[in-house]
């Protein structure tokens, strides 16, 4: 990590004055707030020069001095500016001495009154400020130098609540021992973001239009938080992949990035890839990673709407070669995926795959969670979009379903269902049907089975899907449809209304007479996240068949199809009901290969 805490520049003084110097300092707008006061670091203290001889008498400071009692020395970071004006003055103070001017009599502010005292306010300007300087800090300073020191909690964040989450963190922030994934630990990432970018450009000043440490670090600062430079940052699986969102720090698609570039960087301005990039951005994403405890940094790509096998748009930006070369050496057939290659641990559930070739969504682990626990020992499950096995490995695992037949069309989310079946040792009771599954489970003449449970977990709508899950399900007494969909959140009862209309007409359609006395009852509508601004991920429980399940009491004027809502009220449906805009074909979807 010394490549991220860089020395900084600091003030030394007795640890009695420091917070008088403190105080001075920052009403003169020269304490560098970033970092914290800390004690003299033999590792990382240097360049030291003294400037105050007429505190400690007529002896000259040297730094070997300061390594006698060491805690009773402070060091305080300041910005750079300040260090000059400290020194132009011990300058401008010898050149008084030599002219027989009394250098000790002119600053006789002793430090007992300067510590009793409150200083007075000065103007931020420098040179409204030295007169005030001279009068109260100047002869509590012992010298200048540079040393590490951790940030502070202005820097990082220290929301109410978790100074001691944030002290522990600032303390083993090189050892890299604090998790700052931990939810109790609310560090914001921008601003360690940028640190990281400055230090990052420091080590390629040859390249740099602007040398200056202050004008830099200023422009940086101004840099906007809701997209240049992110909010926060996710660390994604077991091994802590770094994930930079898309517009985050890219020289591609966001144009005030571009323009700090071409304003800092000279010709040509590095781009976002590593070939192109050149060895600054190799530094700046190892420098991230390292920052994060992470060993490979990817940027989050999007998922095209009109993609059958929703491809991941993930890119490796940056990965530990040996990292690398790990997962070569212990996949086999599978190194073909070495480089994206990510587990992702949830609930005792080993997930693993190749994060540039299949979608992953942590927020949907409270639904796999919810999932798991509807499932009873001994059902049969149908998961007609598995995936990489989102919702069947719950079943397998902590559902513990007799059998789950999992239907998926992407030939890489096959290829790692099935490693993930071993890897968990379910794949004894699980079935992987490959292809279109609303051809192949005809084809394979699995649609008698009498399924338990059909899940659809295809987004932004599965209702492509609803009559083979329909022919699939149990007929008596009934099974249980979860439907997912993304849905605008002011159509929430409407998506529900309209979604038991369409399953109870896609049963008479099938069935015929037969649907009359059959049940279709949405129990419970899941939000499981929000997808988009005023869109959500939501899951409906719907019921369908000829006997109502056990514990579900509500009063019905004869109307079997409808919404079961709190406290046994019950929202009938019959007749025309409004449609909602993420039904398919009629409001804002379109895709064909989803009907």
């Amino acid at each position: 990590m010394s490549s991220l805490l860089n020395p900084v520049d600091v003030l030394v003084t007795e640890k009695k004055h420091a917070k008088t110097v403190k105080v001075v300092l920052e009403q003169h707008n020269l304490l560098n707030k970033s970092f914290r006061l800390s004690q003299l670091d033999q590792d990382s203290f240097s360049d030291f020069v003294p400037v105050a001889v007429a505190v400690v008498g007529d002896v000259g400071i040297k730094e070997s001095m300061l390594w006698e009692l060491p805690s009773l020395y402070i060091a305080i970071p300041v910005h750079c500016q300040c260090i000059h004006q400290i020194l132009m003055k011990k300058k401008k103070n010898v050149q008084e001495e030599r002219r027989g001017q009394t250098f000790v009599s002119s600053l006789s502010v002793s430090a007992s009154a300067s510590a009793s005292s409150s200083p007075s306010v000065g103007s931020s300007s420098l040179r409204s400020s030295s007169s005030s300087l001279e009068s109260t800090i100047v002869p509590l300073i012992l010298g200048c130098a540079k040393q590490k020191c951790s940030f502070s909690s202005s820097a990082l964040g220290n929301a109410p609540g978790n100074r001691q989450v944030i002290a522990s963190f600032s303390s083993s922030f090189e050892t890299g021992k604090q998790d700052m994934n931990s939810k109790r630990c609310h560090i914001r990432d921008h601003q360690i973001v940028k640190h990281v970018l400055f230090q990052s450009l420091l080590q390629y000043q040859d390249n740099l239009l602007i040398t200056d440490k202050e004008r830099l670090w200023t422009l940086i600062e101004t840099l906007p938080t809701d997209g240049t430079i992110p909010q926060r940052l996710e660390v994604m699986g077991d091994d802590r992949t770094l994930v930079i969102p898309n517009r985050a720090l890219n020289t591609l698609v966001d144009e005030c990035f571009r323009d700090f570039m071409e304003q800092i960087w000279k010709n040509p301005v590095p781009s976002d890839t590593i070939d192109d990039g050149g060895d600054w951005k190799r530094t700046l994403w190892k420098m991230l990673a390292e920052a994060f405890r992470s060993r490979r940094v990817v940027r989050r790509g999007a998922i095209h709407p009109d993609s059958k096998v929703r491809e991941s748009g993930h890119v490796i930006l940056w990965m530990d070669p040996e990292f690398e070369r790990t997962w070569m050496s212990q996949y086999g057939e599978l190194s073909v995926y070495a480089r994206g290659w990510i587990t992702i641990t949830e609930q005792g559930i080993r997930q693993s795959f190749d994060l540039t070739k299949v979608m992953f969504s942590r927020g949907n682990v409270s639904e796999k969670i919810r999932f798991g626990k509807l499932v009873q020992e001994g059902d049969l499950v149908l998961d007609l979009y598995s995936g990489i096995g989102y919702y069947t490995l719950p079943a397998l695992v902590h559902g513990k379903a007799r059998h789950v037949y999992a239907c998926e069309w992407n030939p890489h989310a096959i290829s790692f269902l099935r490693y993930n079946l071993e890897q968990n040792g379910v794949s004894s009771r699980a079935n992987v049907i490959e292809g279109d599954c609303r051809v192949r489970l005809r084809e394979e003449r699995l649609l008698d089975l009498d399924f338990d449970r059909v899940s659809l977990g295809l987004l932004p709508s599965s209702e492509g899907g609803w009559k083979v899950a329909i022919e699939a399900l149990r007929k008596d007494p009934g099974g249980w449809l979860h439907i997912h969909g993304n849905v605008l959140v002011q159509e929430r009862d409407i998506w529900a209304m309209w979604v038991c209309r369409r399953l109870s007409d896609i049963y008479h359609e099938l069935y015929g007479r037969d649907s009359k006395d059959v049940w279709v009852l949405c129990n419970r509508i899941e939000r499981v996240k929000s997808f988009a601004p005023k869109v959500d991920h939501l899951v409906a429980d719907i019921f369908i068949g000829t006997q109502i399940p056990k514990g579900m009491s509500f009063e019905t004027s004869g109307c079997k199809v409808g919404v079961v809502g709190k406290e046994g009220t019950f929202i009938q449906v019959h007749g025309e009901v409004q449609t909602p805009s993420c039904a398919l074909g009629h409001g804002v979807l379109h895709q064909e290969w989803m009907m």
